[in-house]
């Protein structure tokens, strides 16, 4: 974890609301890892107060930069999206764990929704690279929702929309019932996005008996496990009733969690 100063490079929307930023990583710094995160601090000025967390959705070894995506919606995301290309950044990172690789023999089922995307698009890529063959599959509401994204080399994404306007018609965990047992056999799921979302893919992989690991989504003040005001129940058959997301994860073993 370091804290340093750094520029943005680049700022361009990529769906309606949903921005991607990418910035400077400084040399000295170790390279993060798909599922950990940052904390940004907007400004200077006493509003907004507390950093911004957001998980990281890609690396560049070469450029030495990094980027996050994230959806403009309150006063400091409107104050995020307003700074340029050039502007200095606050950034506290990396933060967390991060997901752990497939086995040789299994596939990647990497599902998102929502800001859900970033990690899961920064692993899916990770992955690709490394000559495995994911299937990124994000799911949203509608066509205007599905992210300008460049196609992956050895996997593929598929895109599903509630209304059918786009891609696959039903929801991302539908998509995945919709897959025979041939192409789900060996897979490992990993997940990110909305709570409902999460339990969903839980439940998917525990009826058919499959890891399942979940980059959990909260309300993050510090991002160091100082606060306590991300914490998440755990199941029952845990040694402790809660965990610290922004510590102990974000990144858990689904079947961990206590899902209501």
């Amino acid at each position: 974890m370091t804290n340093f100063k750094s520029e943005i490079l680049s700022q361009k929307s990529i769906a309606l609301g949903y921005m991607e930023m990418t910035f400077r990583w400084p040399e000295e710094s170790e390279k993060p890892k798909p599922g950990q995160f940052l904390t940004i601090k907007i400004q200077e000025q006493p509003v907004p107060l507390l950093r911004r967390p957001f998980a990281l959705s890609g690396f560049d070894e070469e450029q030495k930069s990094a980027s996050i995506i994230y959806q403009v919606r309150g006063t400091g995301t409107k104050m995020l999206a307003a700074l340029k290309a050039g502007d200095p950044l606050d950034v506290l990172s990396p933060l967390g764990n991060s997901f752990s690789l497939p086995a040789v023999d299994e596939t990647p089922l990497l599902v998102a929704g929502g800001i859900g995307l970033g990690p899961i698009l920064y692993f899916a890529r990770e992955l690709d690279k490394a000559g495995h063959s994911p299937v990124l599959i994000f799911g949203c509401r509608e066509k205007s929702l599905i992210p300008d994204l460049p196609p992956l080399t050895n996997g593929r994404i598929q895109f599903c929309t509630d209304d059918g306007s786009a891609g696959f018609h039903g929801s991302s965990v539908d998509y995945m019932n919709s897959l025979s047992s041939d192409e789900t056999g060996n897979a490992k799921v990993y997940s990110c996005g909305p709570t409902g979302m999460l339990k969903a893919c839980h439940d998917f992989a525990l009826s058919r008996d499959l890891s399942c690991e979940t980059a959990m989504e909260e309300m993050m003040a510090c991002g160091v496990g100082a606060c306590m005001g991300c914490v998440v129940e755990l199941a029952e058959d845990q040694d402790r009733k809660y965990a610290r997301v922004c510590k102990d994860g974000p990144v858990f073993q689904s079947r961990t969690i206590k899902w209501t």
